[in-house]
This record gives C-alpha cells, sequence and structure tokens, in this order.
C-alpha cells in the first residue's frame, strides 16, 4: 500500500511528503523496463531540476546529467534505479530551493530564524513543485531578472568600457556609442540611435540617469569614473549578486505577514508594507562597517516620545571615554548625566570629580544617560523593539547626512529621515491616531511611550539587489562584506563562479 506521510518539528515534513508517491516503485520487480517513461510527477521534477541554475544553483548538485541518460537510454534504465536516485535529488533541490542551499550561518550578522515548514501531503502534484521557491513577490522579480541576465550570458555579455574623460549631455566622442550599447543590454536604453552614433543625446543622458539610480550612484547623467566603473562589473558578478540575493530570500519566513517594517541595510532604505505594498519609504542611516547592522526579526510593540539615551558599554568606552579625556565638558555640553552603582545603590556623579585620565575600558564602573531634547542622539522618537543586540530604531538630530548617498554611520541602529511621520503611519494602522497627535507628544516635551495594541513585526534585512516593480535590477556595493563571506561558501559547495568584486 501507498506510503504514509506524518511531518514532525524535526524534519522539513512538506519536502519529505513529496516523495512518498514514488516509493511504491520499490515493489516493482529490479529489472530493465523496456517501456519505462518518466511518469508526469518525475517529468516535472525533472523539468524542476534542468530550471535550477535559474534560481542561482547548480544543476550539477542534483544529478541532472545521469538523469538525463536514464531518461535517453530506456531500454537499460532500472525504474528503481531511475526512482530512488530522482527522489534523493529532488530531495536536495527541494530543501535548497525552499530554505537554502546554505546555511543561514555562513553569514554571521544574519539572525533571522529559520522556520520549519510542515505540510502533511501523502501525494505530490505539479503544483507542489512548481511552490517550492519562495512565494513573495520580490523572490519571483529576482528570479525574472536572473533569467534575463543569464541569456545576456548566452550572448556573450557586455563589453569594457575604457577609460576615457566624463561624457554627458551634448559631447561628441567615440566612446557614447560603447555607452549607448553597454547601457541597451540591461534595458536602460531602449530609444533609437542618433544620426551621429558619437552624440552623446538626450536619451542617452536619460538611460545613463536611470543607470545611477538602478546603482546607488549619484545621478547626473554624466558618465564619470564611478559610473564606468559600475558599467564595468562584469556580468558573472552580477548574476552572483543576483544568486546572493535570491539565497537570502530562502532563508527569510515564507510569510511575512500582512503587516510590517522592512529595513534593508544594504540599501539605507526603510518601508512599511500594508497589504504586500509598500504605504511609506524613507532613507535610513545604518551601522558603520564597524559596527553594522545586523540582519534580525522581531516585532515593534512601543513608541518613546522624548526619549532618554543610556548610552551603550561599548559606545561609552569606546567614543565617549577619549572625548572625556580631553574635554570634560563634553558631558554637560551634550546634556549627559553619569551614573554609578547598582540596585537601589545608584548615586549621579559630577564628570569634574573624575579623573577620566585613570580610567579604561576595563575599569569602567559609570552610566552615562543623555537626557531627552533636541540635541538627544535618539532625536525625538525611539521604536521599541525585542532584540539581545540593543538596536532600536530612532530619530536623529543629524538629519543632513541624509542627503549623502552613502549612510552608514550609527552603531548599529537604524536613524530615520522623517520619524515623526513614520511614528504617525505605525500609530495611525494600529490605533485612532493623527500626525496632530504626534506632534502634541512632541511638544509636550515629557518622555512619553505608546503601545501598539498589535505588535508589528519588523525585518532588518542585508539585501545587495533586489528588482522593482518595473522590472528593473538594482544592485548596491557589498558594504559590510556579508555577501563575500556568503560567496566564499558558495564556491567551496561549486554553486558561484568565483569572482566577487562587486565593490564599486
Amino acid at each position: 500500500m501507498p506510503t504514509t506521510c506524518i511531518s514532525t518539528p524535526t524534519c522539513i515534513g512538506w519536502i519529505l511528503c513529496m516523495f512518498a508517491s514514488l516509493t511504491d516503485a520499490h515493489n516493482q520487480p529490479n529489472l530493465p523496463d523496456i517501456s519505462f517513461s518518466p511518469s508526469a510527477i518525475q517529468s516535472a521534477q525533472l523539468n524542476a531540476l534542468r530550471s535550477a541554475h535559474e534560481h542561482g544553483l547548480a544543476a550539477t548538485d542534483y544529478d541532472l546529467q545521469i538523469l538525463e541518460e536514464m531518461v535517453a537510454d530506456r531500454e537499460s534504465t532500472d525504474t528503481v534505479q531511475f526512482t530512488d536516485r530522482l527522489n534523493a535529488a529532488f530531495r536536495r533541490y527541494a530543501k535548497d530551493i525552499s530554505l537554502g542551499h546554505l546555511s543561514p550561518l555562513t553569514d554571521p550578522e544574519w539572525h533571522i530564524p529559520q522556520q520549519p515548514l510542515l505540510i502533511d501531503q501523502p501525494d505530490t502534484t505539479i503544483d507542489d513543485i512548481e511552490n517550492l521557491a519562495p512565494p513573495h513577490p520580490a523572490y519571483k522579480r529576482l528570479h525574472a531578472a536572473m533569467t534575463r541576465y543569464q541569456a545576456l550570458r548566452q550572448g556573450g555579455g557586455w563589453k569594457t568600457i575604457p577609460a576615457g574623460p566624463k561624457l554627458s549631455l551634448g559631447i561628441l566622442h567615440p566612446q557614447s556609442e560603447l555607452v549607448r550599447n553597454r547601457l541597451r543590454m540591461t534595458n536602460d536604453f531602449d530609444d533609437t540611435t542618433p544620426a551621429n552614433a558619437y552624440l552623446f543625446d538626450s536619451a542617452l543622458d536619460k538611460a545613463t540617469r536611470g543607470f545611477q539610480t538602478r546603482h546607488g550612484l549619484l545621478v547626473n547623467g554624466i558618465i564619470d569614473a564611478a559610473t564606468r566603473k559600475a558599467m564595468n562589473v562584469s556580468l558573472e558578478d552580477r548574476i552572483q549578486q543576483l544568486s546572493i540575493a535570491m539565497e537570502r530570500w530562502r532563508w527569510l519566513p515564507r510569510d511575512l505577514g500582512d503587516q510590517y517594517v522592512w529595513v534593508n541595510a544594504a540599501e539605507a532604505r526603510i518601508d512599511m508594507i500594508i497589504g504586500g505594498k509598500p504605504v511609506l519609504s524613507m532613507r535610513t542611516i545604518v551601522g558603520h562597517s564597524t559596527r553594522p547592522t545586523p540582519s534580525l526579526q522581531s516585532e515593534i510593540r512601543r513608541i518613546i516620545f522624548n526619549p532618554a539615551w543610556s548610552v551603550p558599554q561599548s559606545i561609552a568606552t569606546e567614543d565617549l571615554l577619549p572625548k572625556l579625556r580631553n574635554d570634560h565638558s563634553h558631558l554637560k555640553r551634550n546634556n549627559f548625566r553619569i551614573y554609578t552603582g547598582s540596585s537601589n545603590k545608584i548615586r549621579e556623579v559630577n564628570p569634574n570629580d573624575v579623573d577620566w585620565s585613570g580610567i579604561s575600558p576595563n575599569n569602567f564602573p559609570y552610566r552615562f544617560i543623555q537626557q531627552p531634547g533636541p540635541g538627544n542622539s535618539l532625536g525625538r522618537i525611539k521604536f521599541i523593539f525585542d532584540n539581545p543586540y540593543n538596536i532600536y530604531v530612532h530619530d536623529t538630530p543629524s538629519k543632513a547626512l541624509f542627503a549623502l548617498r552613502t549612510r552608514t554611520f550609527s552603531s548599529g541602529c537604524v536613524r530615520l529621515e522623517q520619524a515623526d511621520e513614520f511614528a504617525s503611519a505605525l500609530l495611525a494602522a494600529d490605533q485612532n491616531w493623527t500626525n496632530a497627535d504626534t506632534q502634541r507628544y512632541l511638544d509636550d516635551g515629557r518622555t512619553q511611550g505608546i503601545s501598539l495594541q498589535r505588535k508589528i513585526p519588523i525585518y532588518l534585512v542585508y539585501i545587495t539587489s533586489w528588482v522593482t516593480e518595473d522590472g528593473r535590477a538594482h544592485f548596491r556595493r557589498d558594504l559590510y562584506h556579508r555577501d563575500a563571506a556568503v560567496s566564499a561558501a558558495s564556491i567551496a559547495n561549486h554553486q558561484l563562479p568565483i569572482n566577487h568584486q562587486h565593490q564599486f
């Protein structure tokens, strides 16, 4: 009788279930079957293995060539042996495409737990096979981009743009034609070539600006050194970058929720998502490369207006202590208070009474608290979500930094460009709240907290490539070198090309 599959929390139940219908083949004699032909389900599984490369996976990991030879040589193929090999190969593929070929532990800063997928399904359907990949629209757009870029590889890829003068609107130069052809390959240029192909015309200016936007560059329409460098990142490296992005999506939960907050540190941007669509998006400042913003999953549960800042020990000893040794007035000017002791024996300390030259990080009995106010490092609003890394989303008094393209200045926390607007949007989606309510709490000046009636999930991720709804692939630098770690692990597993140079 057919095998019955029971999922357990210790296995990827729904993947293992997919093979129950294949085990009946073991009841057949172990003899060549001259009439052997893959079943509809087996054909669908083979087709999935054939398209593994479209997901950044290597078909060689799934014995595809051997399986193809067995199908082609039907007269000598044993049905049971074929079923066993396909079963084992498809198990590996099903796990890789749904949960990732690599462990998330290959990225030490990725702390988002994976969730086992438990679906009791004793009979495999073609829909099951087609639905193994992450269901997120963002993943599907990456998949579509991957197929386009792999098609470009079949055509030989793009040519390098040599060093040369800056090119811009109105200039006549032979490289204009090279740039136009390069941009045409990635669908940045879809206009007609002017009569004089050397002319840098308005259509090429527009295409250049589109390319610069996709790569996080200064959008000025000028082919300068930075734009040339981005154009000359190889097609293989871009395919690799897309592969890593798809792998990171496989590490994420399959259901992010109907309403959530999404922070991509690689883009330095935050989005509030409702019904799968961003309803609010703004620039952020994220962690410096020495104190990177980690990837984590939590729930925003509370919003604090006019917060005080309890300085983490690492920042107190590494940042504030050196300043105090040279300038004792730094604390007073910036509205800090110092405390020592513990439990019910906490007392405030006068900074002028401390010999800061004799204090070291290993002998640091003090706690710094910056009082609420416009100069507070947390700004006027702080968003609380539980995590073991002391990470917050918060306002900032340093608004000028948002004008920069690279915004990695924090100690790991996420600073918002318009925290008041973000707070209003979160609270309005949760309860009866208006912008006027937000302003009233800010104007009050007192530290006050509002708890969300329904906690909202928040995801802090690091994904250096994504595709917008118009089909345009975006790429960013691997500022934290976290893609490099994934790439190294992928090379060890024979999944990706050896090059890893998207450091433009």
